[in-house]
């Protein structure tokens, strides 16, 4: 989770975040409160999910001018 939130403005936003964070409680909840197996495993792979998108790299774009020093990211 930490990691979701180092440098999220230049990464991928919050998004990843929120799904993580959602994710996590649903963990908890799914274990200790409904003690549902298929909710902590559907929780799993959403944090799974959140932590991969997070490391996606962003798509590079050329820079539309000669005079831009850096590539422009989405």
């Amino acid at each position: 989770m930490n990691l979701n939130t180092w440098r999220a403005r230049s990464r991928r936003g919050y998004g990843p975040l929120g799904v993580g964070a959602v994710s996590a409680v649903g963990v908890l909840v799914g274990k200790f409160v409904l003690d549902s197996t298929v909710s902590v495993c559907i929780s799993i792979a959403a944090l799974i999910a959140a932590c991969i998108w997070n490391a996606w790299p962003r798509r590079m774009i050329e820079p539309s001018c000669s005079t831009c020093p850096y590539p422009i990211t989405e």
